[in-house]
């Protein structure tokens, strides 16, 4: 499963560090970069798992602190019904 993530944008930021954790408030491990205020993480997380997620800004002074936590659960989609019988 894939989380999609976005924040408001930062100024004078050239791009953003994303940072993920299973525990709340620490533990976060870069999991990407991305050049816009939004990123997708599709590491095929596990559904049913809740991750904790922090965004630091960078710019050519260096990274900001942490971004307040976020959190997300992937969910399992549920299964496309199959139709089976004759259609006349």
């Amino acid at each position: 499963m894939t989380v999609n993530l976005s924040w408001p944008i930062t100024t004078g930021a050239t791009s953003w560090n994303v940072y993920r954790s299973q525990t709340s408030g620490s533990g976060y491990v870069k999991c990407g970069i991305t050049t816009t205020a939004q990123w997708t993480d599709v590491h095929n997380l596990p559904t049913g798992v809740t991750f904790f997620y922090v965004v630091t800004s960078v710019n050519a002074n260096g990274e900001s602190l942490f971004s307040n936590q976020f959190t997300a659960t992937p969910l399992a989609v549920p299964p496309v019904p199959v139709i089976s019988g004759v259609i006349s």
